[in-house]
């Protein structure tokens, strides 16, 4: 076993390295939880600005439908080639016509089919 000396002389030679290691660490460690705040913060932000694109694309969709049924329906007695210009399918993929396509008009609160 050492005696006491020479190992509190050794600790004390390597104290202040210890301590700039430790200073150092503690530096990159506040710096890396900031970086994980900031990461939270910016995919909440991503998601509130997802959210708000949704609403005011299902407002848009909204709008266009209820100007696609007038549409239809000035059209339905008059004009067959007119009135099949108001018609909206219910998916970008789909190919075939929705079940209300007589031009009745649609309900008040429906999505966008992505939405």
């Amino acid at each position: 076993m050492l005696p006491y000396q020479p190992v509190r002389q050794l600790a004390d030679k390597f104290a202040p390295e210890l301590q700039n290691v430790a200073n150092e660490f503690e530096t990159v460690n506040n710096l890396f939880n900031q970086k994980i705040e900031d990461k939270r913060f910016a995919i909440e932000t991503r998601n509130i600005a997802t959210d708000s694109r949704l609403e005011l694309a299902n407002s848009i969709y909204s709008q266009l439908v209820r100007l696609n049924n007038l549409g239809a329906g000035i059209w339905a007695e008059r004009n067959e080639v007119k009135y099949n210009d108001y018609i909206i399918y219910r998916g970008s993929s789909s190919t075939s016509p929705p079940e209300n396509s007589e031009g009745d008009s649609e309900e008040e609160g429906e999505e966008m089919p992505n939405g």
